[in-house]
């Protein structure tokens, strides 16, 4: 009789696990969920991007602090040649993706990177570029998006990865502050 309890109990146990346990932490050439947003600036080195920025768009940035423009920086996508070129990131040297878009929690930890390709206009280049991120990004959704300016209309493929463990906490501690707040 206990021990046919004590199954049911594991089995009750097993069940109630939340699902978030199982979520694996998203890495994207070292960058990693649940890095701090510091830790993440330091590893991309972005403070060699926001003084190259600083100096050649100054205009710009003129009415701007340094968190200011850092905030710009992260939000607006980090392009994968400034972090070649400008921040000289051996991490990110000779890869394919456009722009990496990061989103931090409230409390300033990464749960979210979307990665960019731009769409090559070869059929071919471009069904086996679809491929090679189905195949790298395993299990992950593709979606295609287009931005258009006053040169013209660009495609892109967009995979966006997402730490649930990170992100259920801190929706859940949102939650919380609003029903304070009611």
């Amino acid at each position: 009789m206990f021990k046919k309890l004590m199954n049911h109990v594991i089995i009750l146990v097993l069940i109630s696990v939340p699902s978030v346990v199982f979520s694996a932490e998203v890495n994207f050439h070292g960058l990693k969920t649940g890095m701090k947003q510091k830790e993440v600036i330091q590893y991309l080195q972005l403070d060699k991007l926001m003084s190259h920025d600083k100096r050649e768009y100054s205009s710009l940035y003129r009415d701007k602090d340094d968190t200011q423009i850092m905030h710009d920086l992260i939000t607006e996508g980090i392009g994968q040649r400034n972090l070649e070129e400008i921040c000289k990131h051996k991490d990110f040297t000779n890869k394919k993706f456009s722009k990496v878009y990061l989103d931090f929690t409230q409390d300033k930890i990464l749960w979210r990177i979307s990665v960019s390709f731009y769409i090559p206009s070869d059929t071919l280049e471009k069904i086996a570029l679809k491929k090679a991120i189905k195949k790298y990004f395993s299990g992950r959704e593709i979606k295609e998006e287009s931005t258009s300016s006053q040169y013209g209309t660009s495609h892109y493929y967009i995979v966006t990865m997402v730490d649930n463990k990170i992100s259920d906490k801190a929706i859940e501690k949102h939650v919380k502050s609003f029903i304070k707040e009611m």
